[in-house]
This record gives structure tokens, C-alpha cells and sequence, in this order.
């Protein structure tokens, strides 16, 4: 049974890798039917919800994925880049103190601190996060089979954009 869970979830990141994001999506489904409790597949489910921007149904998973893994640093990642773009700063804030508190990296803590400073003081989300265009030139090339371009231009956004989930 663990082997067949853990082929599902290959397949499904596998799929997810290749862009197949439908079939990433039933793969992961499939593994949860199994395991509704499983950390990379709960996850890996709030990062395809997401992607469409449905940060409401993201969270759930993040929050399941954190329940089952609680010293996932990814998991913190993109459960507290989530509370923020849903403007949910106080729980956010909440988020980064029970990460500090299991001990997680300092360093990135301090950067989530910074940036959720910034977008309360007014100052916006603009100065921490791509453009929706540097977005979907990256989505483009990768769909369109221009991984070399795809690769550069997501090196880019990982050096400019250090803490963004995408």
C-alpha cells in the first residue's frame, strides 16, 4: 500500500514538473483518498490551487500539510505567502511566531517579517512579489516547451523574488 501512495505522488509531482497540471491534480487526489493526511500531497494540492489563484482553497491543504509535517520549511513558505496575499496579516504574523518557535530558519522568518511589514505600512506587496507578466512569460515558455527560457527567466525571479512561492 505505502508503495502504491508513494508511485501516486511521484506520478502526480512528476506530472506537476511536466506542466500536466490535471493530472498532477488527480494523482495527488488519488494519494489523499489513500492518506488524507499526507504532507507532500496536501501541499503540493494548495500550491496547484495557487496557481489559479484560488488562495482560499490553497490554505486548507497548506494547513493539513503543516498539521501532518509541522517542520516543513516549504510548507511555512507557502502557508504564510498565502495568508498574506488572502490579507490575512494577523494570522500571518501568527504563522511566522509558530514557525520562529519550532525552530525554523531565522532567516527567512526575518524576511517574511520584513515583507509583511511593508505591505501593512502601505507600501504594497509590489516590492516583494513578480508581476503577473513576469508570471506568464514564465508559464509561457514552459508550456510552449521552452524550458531553457523558462529556466532563465524563473533563475530571475528566484534571485530578484527570493521568498515567492511561485
Amino acid at each position: 500500500m505505502e508503495q502504491t501512495i508513494e508511485k501516486l505522488l511521484q506520478e502526480g509531482m512528476a506530472a506537476h514538473n511536466e506542466g500536466k497540471l490535471q493530472d498532477a491534480y488527480r494523482l495527488y487526489e488519488l494519494v489523499l483518498k489513500t492518506c488524507p493526511n499526507h504532507p507532500d500531497a496536501n501541499h503540493n494540492l494548495g500550491l496547484l490551487a495557487a496557481l489559479d489563484n484560488k488562495i482560499d482553497i490553497a490554505l486548507p491543504f497548506f494547513r493539513a500539510a503543516l498539521e501532518a509535517l509541522p517542520k516543513e520549511e516549504k510548507y511555512w513558505v507557502s502557508y504564510i505567502d498565502a495568508l498574506i496575499k488572502e490579507q490575512q496579516f494577523e494570522n500571518a504574523r501568527q504563522a511566522i511566531q509558530k514557525a520562529n518557535q519550532l525552530g525554523l530558519d531565522d532567516k527567512i522568518l526575518h524576511s517574511w517579517e520584513k515583507k509583511l511589514a511593508a505591505i501593512t505600512s502601505g507600501r504594497g506587496e509590489n516590492s516583494s512579489s513578480p508581476s503577473q507578466r513576469q508570471i506568464n512569460n514564465l508559464l509561457h515558455h514552459y508550456r510552449n516547451g521552452r524550458f531553457s527560457d523558462a529556466e532563465g527567466l524563473a533563475i530571475s525571479i528566484t534571485k530578484e523574488f527570493p521568498l515567492h512561492q511561485f
